[in-house]
């Protein structure tokens, strides 16, 4: 899909889970991924890039496209562009933690 144009798969999972699950804790990412460090170091350059932005709500910080970002809309078009074209095994992985921050879901 969009691997080539933001350099790695990692990237790519983490801005297509920030756009389905609207405003995900980094926590929340390494729970769906299972693979805490990668998730959260992608998150975290995406942040340091302005791409991304977290502010902090309670003890969590959601993160959010930043909307001062140049090309925002032109980002979120192109990842709801590869979201359609994404295989259907990996929609439910984007959709698979609990997005609601600071709540666990039942055991």
């Amino acid at each position: 899909m969009t691997r080539a144009i933001f350099g790695n798969g990692t990237a790519e999972k983490v801005l297509l889970y920030v756009l389905v699950r609207r405003g995900p804790t980094p926590g929340s990412l390494s729970q769906a991924f299972r693979v805490p460090s990668r998730h959260s170091e992608a998150a975290a350059a995406l942040e340091r890039g302005g791409v991304l932005v977290s502010r902090a709500v309670g003890r969590t910080r959601p993160l959010r496209p930043h909307p001062e970002y140049a090309f925002v809309r032109e980002l979120e078009a192109l990842l709801r562009r590869a979201l359609q074209s994404c295989p259907r095994a990996t929609r439910p992985l984007l959709a698979s933690a609990d997005s609601t921050p600071g709540r666990r879901k039942p055991l």
